[in-house]
This record gives structure tokens, C-alpha cells and sequence, in this order.
């Protein structure tokens, strides 16, 4: 239990938020400041995308040498890193916030630890996708008035 927690606490007070700093807070801004082409939102997308790519890189070692894992696994592994990796470069173009991008690679990193990772990936991604889609239409409309969507109360109150 106690190797959990621990486990839990570096996951996402410090996996999570250093790999958002670096991939989107850092990279993914410095791409879109350095593409000279396209629209912005073109240049935007380059962004995303890259960032997307050099996150889900960035875990092959750790797949290869310490998981282990098969060729298969490790395309579908690059595959889902890369899906979440432009999930959160889109979440940060459309907030710009890169705390609530923390958040949620925080939430991420836990969710195997919480879900019993047995059941599969795709139900357990699939309700992760769910989660982050309302957490930042939750927060879009909470940063816009300051209304909290479910209760219609202000944020001052």
C-alpha cells in the first residue's frame, strides 16, 4: 500500500506536471512561435502534433527496458501516448492553461493505479476521454463568467 501511495504522489505531483512544463508549456509554444507557415491555426496544429509525438517518444524507453513489452504493445502504446498528447496540446490551445493540463495528465497518471488496468484499455481510455472533455468544458465556462455550469452560481458568491 505504501509503495502506491508513493507511487501515486510522484505520478502526479511530479511526472505529470514536469512532462506538461516541457511538452506543452515549453516545446509545444516554442514550435508554434518557430513555424513561419500557414495560418495560425495551422501553425498551431504543427505545434500539437509535434509535441504530441516527441511526449509519446519519450516513453519508449521506459516501455522497451523497464515494461518490457512487445512490438505490438508498444505501437498501441505510442499510438494511445500520442492520442493524449495531442488531447492535451488541445486542451492548452483552447484554455491556455497549462495548470489544468497538469491536472489532467495528473488524473492520467493515477487512473491505472484507481481502474483495474485487467478490464482493457480502450473502456478505461474511453471514459478518461470522457472525463477531460467535460473537466475542460467545466472549466471554459467557469474562466468565461464565472459561473459554475451545474449549480448557475457565481464563482464570488
Amino acid at each position: 500500500m505504501q509503495g502506491v501511495l508513493i507511487s501515486a504522489v510522484a505520478l502526479y505531483l511530479f511526472t505529470g506536471p514536469v512532462e506538461e512544463l516541457a511538452f506543452r508549456g515549453y516545446l509545444q509554444n516554442k514550435i508554434i512561435s518557430k513555424v513561419t507557415v500557414g495560418s495560425a491555426t495551422v501553425q498551431t496544429t504543427i505545434g500539437i502534433l509535434t509535441a504530441a509525438l516527441a511526449f509519446a517518444l519519450l516513453h519508449i524507453p521506459v516501455y522497451l527496458i523497464v515494461r518490457d513489452v512487445s512490438t505490438g504493445t508498444l505501437i498501441v502504446t505510442l499510438v494511445l501516448l500520442t492520442a493524449t498528447g495531442i488531447m492535451y496540446g488541445a486542451i492548452y490551445a483552447a484554455t491556455r492553461n497549462l495548470y489544468l493540463v497538469m491536472f489532467l495528465h495528473g488524473i492520467g497518471n493515477l487512473w491505472p493505479l484507481v481502474v483495474d488496468p485487467g478490464t482493457g484499455v480502450w473502456p478505461n481510455y474511453g471514459v478518461l476521454l470522457v472525463m477531460y472533455v467535460f473537466l475542460t468544458l467545466f472549466y471554459r465556462q467557469w474562466a468565461t463568467d464565472l459561473t459554475l455550469p451545474i449549480l448557475g452560481q457565481s464563482a464570488t458568491n
